[in-house]
């Protein structure tokens, strides 16, 4: 479109920007004399329908509501093959360069802004519809502090989000976890981009600042989102707690409606530092141990979570939240049969519910039940197939399944169980996601080899007959070893004789001209030395070899 190109009644004045489907532009609507902001599509794209259906959709989205912090519907239509939407024409700037000017905005005003995008998200989810795309990028802050809500291009209705087809839509640094996976949604998932975008507004700094899908995915799946007061000392401490119910990675502990946050954002004004939102929980002190039990698991101190969780579990006996709680908490003390009983009752609680199959995947593969691990992935990628947490620790199962024996051990060795893993064995780094047990093994018991990579040493070289089961490779290597202490040690041996006797053989190599004259008081290393070098051969090689043929017999 061209400045003063007409659609309607309608003028084009300006383009603001323009993507790959169209353009927005300032226009004026000389019926009023206002001006409009006009959101047309290329005519190109209009030859899609798909694409037209969306556009369309859109438009009778803005046509349906009516609330003063979104942006209202002013006209729409087809003109020369170019549709077009009108809306109200916002004089001021989207939220994120607002915070770039400023570097963050103070608590109060942050506050106000994300209560008024708060009251909008009420009014639209009452409509039934969920808008996938809260970013500060879609809220618009008028020059005389009016907030708008913008863009409804990828919302779908409450039904819609309840049935994904497995694709992967929004912006991924402000989705939830569940959106970045291609699940269900509701409106708790708009509620933890609210969240986000509260914590960028206080702290002028984005939660996930990675370029790729995984990597935040990644960092959801740790859930150490930083207070915000951790990164701005002067944010009141009331406003953690909020951030932090906001951004809950299971859907069921953050705020349940928008309407929720409308009345804590009240109550956190009359006491910014001492506010806390309603906990889960009535008792202070079950609501107290819940919170000590979490911080617990956090800092990997399984036994105490445990001890805290349990008492929590005899109150909320049909929580699956608590459930699932406790199966992390057995994982990472390395109980088997406690961890599959109740991450079971967690998904019998919420069948829906896929972050408890994908926690449970987890904590098996930690307790290294990589077969069961790899069921509850693969179910995962049944119902979505993209999903990326699913994906990777299906094929570290698979991995783990095709990977080669360890070499035999000692029952003093084995010991080294699943309950001194972390999170039960399972850590993901930041990078690659690697996956770790970190594991301590007890220090080697007498008789037990020593082990270096994958090297060993017997001390006792007739030990590596015995253990591959070749006694009388034993021993022989036994005697062999007796006989070279024999030589090394035991003076009054026949060869140290022959070396002190005059007509010994060895005798001419250590006399006057000999050339070992030099060497002559150091003569008994001529024998000793070899004899210590074949020692430490013999313990290196021939036990080791005996032990790897063993544990490789021909096929």
């Amino acid at each position: 479109m061209k400045t003063l190109d007409k659609l309607k009644n309608l003028v084009i004045l300006e383009e603001l920007a323009h993507g790959g489907m169209g353009a927005v532009h300032v226009g004026y609507n000389p019926s009023v004399r206002r001006l409009v902001a006009i959101k047309t599509l290329f005519k190109e794209k209009s030859r899609d329908q798909r694409t037209i259906t969306r556009f369309l959709w859109e438009r009778d989205i803005y046509q349906m509501l009516e609330h003063p912090n979104i942006v209202h519907y002013v006209d729409s239509g087809e003109v020369d093959g170019v549709n077009f939407i009108a809306l109200e024409h916002v004089r001021g700037k989207p939220l994120n360069e607002v915070i770039a000017e400023k570097g963050k905005l103070p608590w109060k005003q942050a506050v106000e802004i994300v209560g008024a995008v708060a009251d909008a998200m009420a009014h639209y989810h009452d409509k039934d519809l969920i808008h996938r795309d809260i970013k500060p990028e879609n809220v618009l802050v008028s020059n005389d502090g009016v907030v708008k809500l913008i863009d409804f291009g990828i919302a779908v209705t409450s039904e819609q989000a309840a049935n994904p087809d497995g694709s992967i839509v929004g912006t991924f640094n402000y989705s939830s976890p569940e959106q970045n996976q291609g699940r269900k949604l509701d409106e708790r998932s708009d509620l933890y981009s609210l969240g986000l975008m509260l914590h960028e507004t206080v702290t002028g700094k984005r939660v996930f600042q990675q370029v790729a899908l995984n990597e935040v995915c990644q960092e959801q799946l740790k859930g150490d989102i930083p207070y915000p007061s951790a990164v701005e000392s002067d944010v009141p401490r009331g406003l953690d707690h909020i951030v932090t119910k906001l951004l809950a990675r299971d859907p069921n502990a953050r705020y349940q409606k928008a309407k929720e946050i409308l009345g804590d954002l009240e109550a956190f004004k009359d006491d910014p530092e001492g506010f806390d939102p309603a906990s889960m929980f009535d008792d202070e002190g079950i609501s107290a141990k819940w919170e000590q039990a979490k911080e617990a698991l956090a800092s990997k101190d399984f036994p105490r979570a445990l001890r805290l969780v349990q008492a929590v579990a005899t109150r909320k006996q049909d929580s699956a939240e608590i459930h699932a709680f406790l199966g992390k908490a057995y994982a990472g003390n390395g109980v088997e049969t406690e961890t599959i009983t109740h991450f079971s009752k967690a998904i019998e609680l919420e069948p829906e519910q896929d972050q408890h199959r994908l926690d449970f995947g987890i904590a098996l593969y930690g307790l290294k039940i990589y077969d069961q691990a790899a069921e509850q992935f693969q179910g995962i990628l049944d119902l979505v197939p993209d999903n990326p947490y699913a994906k990777r620790y299906l094929g570290l199962c698979e991995q783990a399944l095709k990977a080669p024996p360890p070499e035999p051990e000692d029952s003093s060795e084995s010991n080294a169980s699943g309950a001194d893993s972390v999170g039960g064995g399972v850590k993901s780094d930041s990078a690659g996601g690697a996956v770790s047990s970190e594991e301590k093994p007890p220090a080697p018991a007498a008789g037990t080899p020593c082990r270096k990579g994958n090297g060993i040493v017997y001390l006792w070289w007739g030990m590596g007959g015995f253990r591959s089961g070749k006694a009388v490779a034993g021993i022989l290597l036994s005697l062999l070893q007796i006989a070279l202490i024999a030589l090394i040690a035991i003076p009054w041996t026949p060869v140290w004789a022959q070396l002190d006797q005059p007509t010994g053989p060895l005798t001419p190599l250590f006399a006057a001209g000999g050339p070992l004259a030099q060497a002559a008081p150091f003569k008994q290393w001529v024998v000793a030395g070899p004899a210590i070098l074949l020692y430490l051969i013999f313990g290196i090689l021939v036990p080791k070899k005996l032990v790897s043929s063993s544990n490789n017999p021909p096929s």
